[in-house]
């Protein structure tokens, strides 16, 4: 092939690629000008009929235009190699206002006053990555690979600290945030799963979003654990609910991460994916000594060892797919299309709806926008939404959508802290009673 016929194909090639990203964007439901997604499907359309355009300049210009598209492709997969394996959670800058101690100072001031307390520590931080890949827990029972999705039980436990104060909070009997006494109820009206926004942060206890549903359903349980996604959330339901029966399951889903990051983490956790089948479970609350026994050991050894506020994440799963794909990339910049395993999805969400169909309970979808969505940082996020939502609709799950209540006011940038403020949980679970009303439910007796 000649040089000329070389860079001829090459154009070809790439404007072929960029005009099939357009269509595909174009084509799952994102293009509409209120959320600016257009974009999305302008410029990569754009720069194909550039790449066409090149076809009529010489063969000198056409060789030019051929050599810098291929070296801006490099360009970016270098750069996307790079994210996946820095890939990590955020960290915030120190607070300089309020109460500035770092979680691990907290902990030893309160055993400093004689109070026996801890850090959260959630499953998330118990998994371990194999030189395969895949992810394990360091918790082991009898011998017997374990992961815990509660915390330690009945314990002082320091969360965190965003609006100034530090969320401390006394854990229930098997480690979650709940007061005493629920999980004594033979039946429950509610029951929540989630990540960290139905865990409470970073709120007083009594103002976080599950309480404001408890102060009008008293037999609410919190199951909801900080990292937790999809899988995690499954599995809690599965252990510690078909014996409670709750009439209501409500499954909280936040848009920043739940489908686009946790999921491709839980997914390498074989003990999670074990889930997905109808029999399996740990039998975690029977085993709750062990566990507390095994979580105080591991925070023991955090304070040996460095700061029990920043177990380290389990290290980023390179995948060279992931990688020609841009998934970093894309995800770095907020066009997070198609950066989610929806069908895995799809098998999570149809095995909870199983899962509380079976004792009669229904399972209520609540969406959770993230910040950026209200600062024009996500302009893409539109795209993910558009395809969970389908799936959810799609297995006849009804949603409560709380991007719809925060939308209504006239400034929700200002419901937000990190996660909500106390503000934007009370709106986030009026929204929820308000469908529950609506659905006909009303307390237990």
């Amino acid at each position: 092939m000649t040089p000329g016929r070389l860079s001829a194909a090459v154009l070809i090639a790439g404007a072929a690629v960029c005009l099939a990203i357009a269509f595909h964007i174009g084509t799952i439901g994102i293009a509409s000008f209120r959320d600016w997604t257009i974009l999305y499907v302008a410029l990569p359309a754009g720069f194909g009929l550039l790449l066409l355009a090149a076809l009529l300049l010489g063969p000198g210009g056409r060789a030019a235009c051929a050599v810098s598209a291929c070296a801006a492709l490099v360009a970016v997969v270098i750069a996307d190699a790079y994210l996946a394996t820095t890939d990590q959670e955020p960290v915030r800058a120190a607070r300089t206002d309020g109460d500035t101690r770092s979680v691990r100072d907290v902990v030893r001031d309160l055993r400093g006053e004689g109070r026996q307390a801890y850090p959260v520590l959630s499953g998330r931080t118990l998994l371990s990555a194999a030189p395969d890949g895949t992810l394990h827990s360091r918790i082991a029972i009898d011998g017997r690979e374990t992961l815990p999705l509660g915390g330690i039980a009945d314990a002082l436990t320091v969360y965190c600290n965003q609006g100034g104060a530090y969320l401390i909070y006394s854990s229930d009997a098997h480690g979650f945030h709940n007061p005493p006494g629920l999980w004594e109820r033979p039946q429950l009206d509610v029951a929540a799963v989630g990540d960290s926004f139905t865990h409470g942060a970073c709120v007083p206890s009594e103002r976080n979003m599950v309480a404001e549903v408890r102060a009008r359903f008293p037999a609410t349980l919190n199951l909801g654990m900080a990292g937790n996604g999809p899988l995690s959330e499954l599995a809690s339901i599965k252990e510690y609910l078909p014996q409670r029966r709750p009439r209501v399951v409500l499954w909280f889903y936040y848009e920043g991460n739940d489908v686009s990051k946790d999921l491709f983490i839980e997914r390498e956790a074989a003990l999670l994916v074990d889930y997905l089948g109808q029999g399996f479970v740990q039998g975690l609350e029977q085993q709750q000594p062990a566990i507390d026994d095994a979580l105080i050991a591991e925070v023991e050894r955090a304070y040996d060892t460095g700061p029990v506020e920043a177990a380290a994440p389990p290290p980023p799963v390179v995948r060279p797919l992931d990688v020609l794909l841009l998934r970093h990339l894309r995800d770095a910049l907020g066009m997070s299309v198609g950066n989610a395993d929806i069908p895995l999805f799809r098998r999570v969400m149809a095995e909870a709806d199983r899962t509380v169909s079976s004792w009669g309970g229904r399972l209520y979808f609540v969406y959770l926008p993230g910040q950026a969505r209200y600062l024009g940082l996500q302009i893409a996020q539109s795209g993910l939404r558009t395809r969970v939502l389908a799936t959810v609709h799609d297995l006849g799950i009804p949603v409560i959508d709380v991007h719809e209540a925060f939308s209504d006011s006239p400034a929700p940038n200002q419901l937000f802290q990190g996660h909500f403020t106390a503000e934007g949980y009370r709106i986030a679970a009026e929204a929820i009673l308000n469908r529950l009303h609506n659905d006909g439910f009303s307390p237990l007796p």
